[in-house]
């Protein structure tokens, strides 16, 4: 029932529909309602575009990969939004991540209005961490450390080891992202399927996957 709609959001946006993958429904910390995908640019890269519904009922359409100033990298799997949690005093950051053809995990963020800054950073070159899966995307949450600080949360599993990383950063943070091997630190085993984050528990974050034998791994 959700290819339909997909298909009629795009050509309501004056978008191709075709070569459309992996839709995702996305509430902006600014209160507009999205859908974010990736599909095909040109005959060699990829790109991640929102459909956003504007005041007006209007669904408009965006490239996030293209900017006045750049053109971030092309994107081999779909887009994972979230917002970054931000201070008592203001609104979250809406923020996409994807990973690129290279195995770099990109980072798209833009604060909301008025001021609508936007930031593309690669949180691989940023940290040092290993290449990420290019056939999954990674997952993204907020959660907030023991004190109550937000912390942002970026994990996927990594191409050569098979372990699952984690990239963190939040207001608090004096040094900006930061990168841990979240299967060496537990002794955890290997994981098969890719990594999915969820805070269950007074902000606290969780971990899934698929091990070895088959079982589902909770860190």
């Amino acid at each position: 029932m959700f290819l339909p709609v997909t298909l009629a959001l795009s050509l309501a946006a004056n978008t191709a529909s075709a070569q459309v993958t992996s839709p995702r429904g996305f509430a902006r910390s600014d209160a507009v309602n999205t859908v974010l995908y990736r599909a095909v640019a040109s005959a060699r890269t990829s790109h991640i575009y929102e459909l956003r519904l504007t005041p007006a009922g209007v669904w408009k359409v965006s490239d996030l990969n293209i900017t006045l100033a750049h053109v971030t990298p092309s994107a081999a799997t779909a887009p994972a939004p979230y917002k970054r949690t931000a201070y008592d005093c203001c609104l979250d950051t809406n923020s996409v991540v994807y990973v690129s053809d290279d195995g770099h995990i990109q980072d798209i963020s833009r604060t909301p209005p008025p001021t609508g800054t936007r930031q593309d950073s690669d949180l691989t070159l940023l940290t040092g961490a290993p290449p990420a899966l290019t056939t999954a995307a990674p997952s993204a949450i907020s959660r907030f450390d023991v004190g109550g600080n937000p912390i942002w949360s970026v994990t996927y599993k990594a191409q050569t080891n098979g372990h699952i990383y984690e990239l963190t950063n939040g207001p608090y943070f004096s040094n900006g992202w930061q990168m841990d091997d979240i299967s060496a630190q537990s002794g955890a085993p290997t994981a098969v399927g890719t990594p999915n984050t969820a805070s269950i528990w007074s902000g606290t974050q969780d971990i899934f996957y698929r091990g070895l034998s088959g079982n589902i791994i909770h860190l």
